[in-house]
């Protein structure tokens, strides 16, 4: 009887996946805490520690206290515990990191020019050195970690500074999982560059996919930004934009989040701070955005972002504060603009516990550009217990209500609903919103039986649904629908 009830505590399904989420953070832990060894200050000649930036945040991990019953809901009998790591004090403000200490806005002819160096224009076939701009050729590194983990919302705090032998032999133990660049599709080194990007907002590196066909034509321009614990080579190959862009001429930009930044690598969507115009990691992106556009000759009407998870917040974020630069937006498995100001708002939102208002998206661009209703295709899974999928009926509704209050009283766009179902995948729903000329204003895919992971993407690589209708393929349609209409 005994053994009985043993075998059937051990191997209760809720028991055995609570089991496997304590896994993933830890192999998440263990991954950050290697890269923060390696990259840790090495002592002077004096023998004292080099300084760094002081960075702090919190690790929230919530866990059952007691095993819930079959009618026992998510929120009952959660035991929330919070880890709170704060950088050593006395760090010198001069040299705050960019994203706690952001610029404040303060116009684009006033602000401080970064010193340029000559920007030589891009030959036929871009090679790997002499690139146009403030860009660098140094080789990204970030990526040779990344892991198959799940692009989580989360702001994990880098621990600086030496570790004792014992926690670094500790570490050593950890088995990390492989990373997806073992399922890498080998990529010309001519056609998918490494570079990085610095204004006064702060650095961050990128990739760029450059087609074989590339002449210097005036293509457009997609920018891709991946979710937690992912880098832009994870992100390239579980999408195959780039096999897309080469069959259909566009160039692909990868911002990369460092794990210096959020130590998840997830773009901080979630801070109030880094959803303005002008300062922080908006303005990094469309800084290196606008670099990639005067450098490659891109056409100004056909620039576009998509993202998923905290991509997918951060492009929202970027459509709404830079809609001068951006002609349309791509979200899968994102949250609308300005739900969060912190940690914890943040977390409820992507749980669906926050409410969407257009009161601070009309105030986004910061008066530098003209507020508009951005064009918007949403992609979300019904079943996504990351992100709620309410949140996708959110983003929707925000942009209405956006371009109901710029065109006054207007009727309300018209809903076109299709069913569809994937050969041997998933049913879907997609919704269409079209002004009174038929004209598709937005446009939302709800996949039946979905999870949080990109629709349709490579089935070789994890957080990917190969049986959804094909986000690569929907967004880019849907984005050479819609150029900028006043760039």
């Amino acid at each position: 009887m005994y053994n009985r009830r043993l075998r059937s505590r051990l191997l209760n399904p809720n028991r055995l996946e609570r089991t496997k989420d304590i896994l993933k953070a830890t192999a998440v832990i263990g991954r950050t805490l290697i890269e923060a060894i390696d990259s840790a200050p090495k002592p002077d000649q004096a023998g004292r520690p080099a300084e760094d930036d002081s960075i702090e945040g919190s690790f929230r991990v919530v866990q059952p206290e007691v095993e819930p019953g079959p009618t026992a809901t998510p929120e009952q009998k959660l035991l929330p515990v919070e880890v709170i790591i704060i950088g050593p004090s006395g760090a010198d403000p001069a040299k705050a990191s960019p994203d706690r200490e952001p610029a404040q806005p303060t116009g684009d002819a006033s602000r401080p020019k970064p010193k340029q160096n000559t920007e030589p224009k891009p030959d036929r076939r871009p090679a790997a050195e002499g690139q146009p701009g403030r860009s660098s050729a140094k080789q990204s590194t970030d990526s040779d970690r990344e892991s198959q983990l799940p692009p989580l919302f989360s702001d994990i705090p880098l621990p600086l500074g030496d570790l004792p032998p014992r926690l670094r032999q500790w570490i050593d133990k950890i088995p990390l999982p492989q990373s997806s660049q073992t399922e890498q599709t080998k990529q010309d080194d001519e056609r998918f560059l490494s570079r990085s990007f610095t204004n006064e907002a702060g650095t961050r590196a990128y990739k760029l996919y450059v087609p074989s066909s590339y002449q210097g034509q005036a293509w457009p321009l997609v920018v891709m930004l991946h979710g937690c614990t992912q880098s832009p080579d994870d992100f390239a190959t579980s999408t195959y934009m780039n096999e897309f862009a080469e069959k259909h001429s566009f160039l692909v930009l990868y911002p990369a989040q460092t794990f210096k930044a959020n130590l998840g690598k997830c773009w901080n969507w979630f801070k109030e701070s880094e959803q303005q115009r002008d300062q922080g990691e908006p303005a990094i992106i469309a800084g290196m955005t606008r670099e990639v556009i005067k450098s490659y000759q891109i056409d100004p009407r056909r620039v576009y972002v998509t993202g998923i998870s905290a991509g997918g917040a951060m492009a929202m974020v970027l459509g709404a504060t830079y809609p001068d630069l951006f002609a349309a937006v791509g979200i899968q498995s994102g949250v609308p603009y300005g739900v969060a100001q912190n940690i914890p708002t943040g977390l409820a939102a992507i749980k669906g516990m926050s409410s969407a208002s257009a009161d601070r998206l009309s105030s986004a661009p910061g008066g530098q550009a003209k507020l508009r209703s951005v064009p918007t295709i949403v992609f979300h899974g019904d079943q996504d217990s990351l992100v709620h999928p309410g949140n996708g009926d959110q983003i929707i509704a925000q942009w209405l209500e956006v371009g109901a209050k710029q065109n006054g009283a207007v009727p309300k766009p018209r809903v076109k609903l299709e069913q569809g179902q994937v050969p041997g995948g998933h049913a879907y729903t997609r919704s269409i919103y079209q002004d009174e000329q038929g004209v598709t204003l937005m446009e939302q895919w709800l996949v039946h039986g979905a999870g949080h992971a990109w629709s349709g993407g490579n089935p070789n690589v994890a957080w990917t649904d190969a049986k959804g209708p094909s986000a690569t393929q929907e967004m880019l349609r849907f984005f050479y629908e819609h150029p900028h209409p006043e760039a």
